[in-house]
């Protein structure tokens, strides 16, 4: 397993990808869009939207589910400025984690 807090000083680079980007509407009976969004911050109509790519593995990943379960997706796609952010605050909390002689908190 890898965590955050173990790639936190990594760099990586970001490609623009020329795939269409499908929408998850629809996409499986056991993959359910959150229309919500309650619990995301962005407002863009593509949230529901992945790349073509991703939307096959997430299809053929519901067909081995079991009958009972299903996925639900809060978030697909993110502007690029909004994954930034998001990034940057999650590497913080890590360092933050990783502070030598951070106490726990009760």
């Amino acid at each position: 397993m890898v965590l955050l807090s173990d790639i936190a000083e990594m760099k990586f680079v970001s490609e623009n990808s020329a795939e269409s980007l499908v929408s998850l509407r629809g996409l499986h009976d056991r993959v359910v869009d959150d229309e919500s969004r309650s619990q995301i911050a962005s407002r863009s109509d593509y949230f529901c939207h992945a790349r073509e790519s991703v939307c096959e593995l997430l299809a053929r990943a519901a067909e081995r589910l079991p009958r009972e379960y299903y996925f639900i997706v809060k978030e697909a796609y993110r502007p690029l400025s909004r994954q930034r952010l998001s990034y940057e605050a999650a590497i913080d909390d890590a360092r933050i984690e990783r502070r030598p002689g951070r106490k726990e908190e009760a």
